[in-house]
């Protein structure tokens, strides 16, 4: 093969790879943007620390809230699925929450910005378990 096809075929396969790996991510007034399209609302309780992921429409799909633990120095939060209350553990660290924004976005967790994706949730909150034995008490409490 020459050193020209080569060429073109790597520049195609860079086209076609580089929108997954780029993702221009903004937060303006309460909505997500991902490559300046609007990717999901994201709302802070008045009245209390927690937080939602809600599709376009204003309908929550995912609240997070203090799981009142330390995962190493920082605070655990507890992320429930609203629509099946499966639920993840991430890190609540300076850069909140822009930085669990970028996690929802990589991890492709709302599709169209309208329901969660499921394939996505189920590899969220594998890779971001909650500790063995861990009992949300605001879960129980609030739910």
């Amino acid at each position: 093969m020459s050193s020209m096809k080569y060429y073109l075929i790597v520049i195609a396969l860079l086209a076609i790879v580089q929108p997954t790996i780029a993702q221009n991510i903004a937060l303006r007034k309460d909505t997500i943007f991902c490559n300046h399209a609007p990717y999901a609302i994201f709302k802070k309780s008045k009245t209390q620390v927690r937080y939602f992921i809600c599709d376009l429409k204003g309908a929550e799909l995912m609240e997070i809230h203090s799981g009142r633990i330390l995962i190493g120095d920082q605070p655990g939060y507890v992320v429930n699925f609203l629509s099946d209350m499966k639920q993840a553990m991430i890190v609540k660290d300076t850069h909140f929450p822009s930085s669990f924004l970028k996690q929802v976005v990589a991890a492709n967790l709302v599709s169209n910005g309208a329901t969660i994706n499921p394939e996505a949730e189920l590899k969220f909150i594998t890779s971001h378990p909650l500790p063995t034995g861990y009992t949300d008490v605001e879960q129980l409490i609030e739910f």
